[in-house]
């Protein structure tokens, strides 16, 4: 006979364990707030045990060094966990221990559980420190070394490992997706390290983790792309090709800016890269547009073609203009309209010979002599008042 109750245990084995029954209606014995529920060879096929009533005939959960897995026996979850809580009739497959279940296959095996408020947790196998972080084509194996395991495994989906509200996904045993919510599997995820690399065209998938750490999101149906929070990193054969760094959420993997000189037409993308650093998106379908915030500067050939201001966005790397300096008269140069009103917010690529002011206008001949203006007193009050 064993000292606690399972399924399977007579009526003598469980008066022996608990004594007599408060209330018994039918094949249902009522201990306190519990119940014990017997089938009609009077064998026990379900309780539930409230407030510790059942407690002393339950198997105690002992600290020990057990856990269990995919595939252990119901022998091997007692030992883990100790005797459930609850057996549901007609649910026999299913271990409840308070909000958290274990599920069971025809064979005794395990092939499912839950692990609510951490109720499973004692039972669960534990993270090995110092193991390697996890990335695309980790063994479930080496998820196991660096996460320890997963809070639920559902029968139905046994390649996705759920630990909390994020999870991981693995096919033919290789992770193939995660999604990091809340930092939840930050701890099998690599931290950004401090290096000489910067996110760039062409950067590989390591220059990547080295400057940024692993992405909180891959998703099976676009493993090309590697999400940060809200922003994104794009790759092609191993290569970066595109960004959007959103809430700076890629600021660490960025070149930060100096600001040591001012934009012009024909500066090449380094030049433009000391001075404002890298741009907050650079897109798939046209990388030599280079966003910086709501604002963009646009390469033709490698060399600045076109700019726009919004919300002064560029504006640290705008020539301020000089009260003092020679005023912009029909005839003169770019020079001394540069010199006078400082940098233009807008050139457009198919206007080369228009500088947009906000709402004013400075017009130029193709060997970039002052034709004409508009509204350009507003212009000149803004810098007289620096």
């Amino acid at each position: 006979m064993n000292d606690y109750i399972h399924l399977g245990s007579t009526k003598k084995e469980v008066t022996i364990l608990l004594g007599e029954p408060s209330k018994i209606n039918n094949n249902l014995w009522t201990y306190g707030s519990s119940h014990i529920k017997f089938n009609s060879n009077g064998e026990v096929i379900a309780w539930k045990n409230m407030f510790d009533d059942l407690s002393k005939a339950m198997k105690p959960f002992l600290s020990s060094d057990y856990t269990f897995f995919l595939g252990s026996t119901t022998d091997e979850v007692l030992q883990a966990l100790g005797s459930p809580t609850a057996v549901i009739e007609g649910f026999e497959s299913v271990w409840r221990y308070e909000a958290s279940h274990v599920k069971f296959d025809g064979k005794g095996c395990v092939i499912e559980w839950k692990s609510v408020y951490r109720q499973l947790e004692h039972g669960l196998k534990k993270r090995i420190e110092g193991s390697d972080f996890i990335r695309i084509g980790s063994t479930s194996e080496e998820v196991l070394q660096a996460l320890g395991s997963p809070d639920t495994v559902l029968a139905l989906d046994q390649d996705v490992w759920h630990y909390k509200a994020s999870h991981i996904k693995f096919r033919n045993n290789k992770v193939v997706e995660w999604r990091n919510q809340y930092r939840q599997l930050n701890e099998g995820m690599k931290s950004p390290e401090e290096s000489h690399y910067f996110l760039n065209i062409g950067s590989t998938e390591e220059e990547v983790l080295t400057t940024l750490g692993s992405p909180t999101e891959i998703l099976v149906i676009n493993p090309h792309i590697w999400k940060y929070g809200a922003s994104h990193v794009i790759f092609e054969n191993g290569r970066v090709i595109a960004w959007k760094s959103v809430y700076h959420q890629l600021d660490e993997g960025l070149k930060a800016p100096n600001y040591n000189d001012y934009i012009r037409i024909g500066m090449s993308k380094e030049e433009i890269l000391d001075i404002y650093g890298s741009p907050s998106s650079i897109l798939k379908l046209d990388p030599d547009i280079w966003h910086y915030d709501t604002s963009h500067i646009k390469f033709n050939d490698n060399k600045v073609c076109e700019w726009r201001n919004m919300f002064r966005d560029l504006e640290k790397g705008f020539k301020k203009g000089d009260p003092s300096a020679e005023d912009v008269k029909i005839g003169v140069s770019g020079e001394v309209v540069l010199n006078r009103l400082g940098s233009p917010t807008c050139i457009l690529e198919k206007e080369p010979f228009v500088w947009h002011y906000g709402n004013a206008s400075v017009y130029f001949s193709s060997d970039m002599i002052v034709t004409s203006w508009l509204n350009i007193d507003d212009i000149k009050k803004h810098v007289d008042s620096y």
